[in-house]
């Protein structure tokens, strides 16, 4: 470490109070700390293992021909944002790691430190302004699965008197990881549409909701399902929907350009040209839905911490019900198809806190012959 910091460190804890222009000692304080962004936001864990997590600041020195107070003592708070508000991290030096609370002293050996200076590194009159610190912490599965807020107090000794303190982004370390997909099967008279919800996280969830909607999809001249809105026959208009992979079903107006339509950008496996859907009626898993079309949520609950099924719901469509496509007709009565995509979006409330929101929703598109 820098000699200059060394120095300064020396000086705290002599100078721990300064004056008022009333002549009345108060306590002096260092400069507020600047958090890091991370780490942050929704971040995955093993729930059977302690996880380790870098947490980073930098600390200014005080400025020149003030009172040298800089910070001599460090405390790191991990906690529920209520209770950090109802006790500051200063007021908890000394708190064990058990409580969610780090107390160390700046020069000691876990806090990594590198000096930060303002002008040329060849210049002899740069200026040491801080420190960046960082650190390594472990978190057992106490803190997992909730709300939890970083919070660092600068104190120049271990008074809380002489503590700034600055709060940091909230966290959440997640053990929950859901998925799904919907299938499409064949059982004339009707086609059924299921939808599966899997819970591949390492802890159990509790209930969530779903939603799974079905569409008459267009067929194309290769009798699969279109996924080209300029082919000839298929009569695509601004009206009609784009399904992709991932489950987004978009307008179609967004992808005109000029007289055709540009979809380069996307994983297309459907073409929707009609307002049919048929939706999930609300009921445990194993429903058998019926009308109405339009989609209702579908309540599921994962039970266990394997990557297992978990849930499972139906529905039922009859093929007699769904129109003949134009491009169909003039084909032999065994040879005409209908096309069914299938969209399906677990969690669809985001009920359940996990690290990648994104990959809940899923398609899928089948042909079928009437007969």
């Amino acid at each position: 470490m820098n000699s200059d910091f060394f120095g300064r460190v020396r000086k705290i804890g002599l100078i721990a109070a300064c004056c008022t222009s009333s002549g009345i000692a108060v306590a002096a304080t260092p400069p507020p700390p600047q958090v890091q962004p991370q780490p942050t936001g929704l971040l995955e864990v093993n729930f059977a293992t302690s996880q380790s997590v870098t947490f980073s600041w930098f600390q200014p020195l005080a400025a020149p021909k003030q009172p040298p107070v800089d910070a001599g003592t460090f405390a790191i708070c991990l906690q529920d944002p209520n209770y950090l508000a109802a006790h500051p991290c200063e007021t908890q030096l000394g708190g064990s790691s058990s409580n969610g609370v780090w107390t160390r002293p700046a020069t000691d050996a876990s806090l990594h430190q590198s000096p930060v200076y303002i002008g040329s590194p060849f210049s002899p009159n740069r200026v040491l302004t801080g420190y960046n610190y960082w650190t390594t912490l472990t978190l057992s599965n106490g803190y997992y699965d909730r709300s939890l807020r970083w919070s660092l107090a600068a104190c120049v000794t271990k008074t809380s008197t002489t503590c700034t303190s600055v709060g940091a982004p909230f966290a959440w370390y997640t053990t929950k990881a859901l998925g799904g997909n919907p299938n499409i099967e064949i059982f004339r008279p009707s086609v059924k549409v299921t939808a599966g919800a899997y819970n591949f996280g390492t802890s159990d969830v509790d209930a969530f909701v779903s939603r799974i909607t079905g569409y008459q999809a267009l067929v194309g001249a290769s009798g699969t399902c279109a996924i080209n809105p300029n082919e000839s026959g298929l009569n695509v208009t601004n009206s009609s929907k784009f399904i992709t992979r991932s489950g987004q079903v978009l307008s179609a107006a967004g992808f005109r350009s000029g007289t055709a339509y540009d979809v380069s950008t996307l994983e297309m496996i459907a073409i929707v040209n009609t307002s049919v859907s048929f939706g999930a009626t609300a009921g445990p898993p194993g429903t058998v839905f019926g009308p109405p079309f339009a989609p209702l949520p579908l309540a599921f609950q994962a039970v266990n911490g394997n990557p297992v099924l978990t849930a499972m719901a139906t529905r039922d469509i009859t093929i007699t019900s769904l129109p003949l496509q134009p491009n169909q007709a003039s084909l032999p009565a065994a040879e005409q198809k209908f096309a069914i995509a299938a969209v399906v979006s677990i969690d669809d409330l985001n009920q359940i806190k996990e690290v990648n929101e994104g990959d809940n929703k899923g398609a899928e598109c089948r042909p079928f012959t009437y007969q």
